[in-house]
């Protein structure tokens, strides 16, 4: 039985191979935060044991946000870092919510998130084309999750994002909205989109205040 107040961790081992005749292992220690083990703070350490950190407040972030949050404090729409995971050669990958609708008190319909995603997904792709990696769906239906790699400033990220909410304002259809493109095509609405993208850029000189 666990001692109280003991802070257990999971530690995962990842194989870094950095080419076909040299490979690096990194360790990344998992600590719940919660009792109920909802929250999580992530740890990477290489394969001496020193910690692969990245000062995210150097980033325009704050660091205190910079993890999984109680859902009940959060706002929206904001833009908030994730987290920020540094491999062994220095590649770091950032993970950034784009939060839409607060948390169990509204939720996009599937047809405007289908269509939002595909606006983001050519936006990103436009304007971030070295470091995009993937958009994706929050499950809750509240938002979105955007993956870049080596770009994790938040000025740059805000002003690409302002940037793509107004090219979807003046957007005479949604992208890879074709039977051929998607497997949905039916399921798409450019109003809807357009009425949601507005609706953000009302917001945008508090898009950093998640809580």
């Amino acid at each position: 039985m666990s001692a109280p107040g003991r802070r257990h961790s999971l530690i995962v081992m990842l194989t870094w191979c950095s080419s076909c005749r040299d490979q690096e292992i990194v360790q990344y220690r998992i600590y719940p935060m919660r009792s109920d083990g909802l929250i999580y703070q992530v740890e990477a350490r290489d394969d001496k044991g020193k910690a692969i950190m990245v000062d995210v407040t150097k980033l325009g972030w704050d660091a205190s946000t910079a993890v999984e949050l109680d859902h009940r404090r959060l706002k929206a729409p904001t833009i908030k870092l994730r987290s920020a995971i540094q491999g062994p050669n220095g590649d770091v990958v950032y993970c950034i919510d784009l939060r839409i609708t607060r948390p169990n008190a509204e939720f996009l319909s599937t047809t405007k998130m289908h269509s939002f995603e595909h606006f983001l997904l050519a936006g990103f792709r436009k304007y971030l084309p070295e470091n995009f990696i993937s958009i994706g769906l929050m499950g809750c239906q509240t938002g979105f999750y955007l993956v870049l790699l080596n770009e994790g400033n938040a000025e740059v990220i805000c002003r690409v994002y302002e940037q793509i909410l107004r090219d979807i304002l003046v957007a005479g259809a949604v992208p890879y909205a074709s039977v051929e493109q998607c497997g949905n095509y039916r399921n798409h609405s450019l109003e809807l989109a357009q009425t949601l993208a507005r609706s953000i850029l009302q917001s945008k000189d508090n898009w950093r205040q998640v809580v």
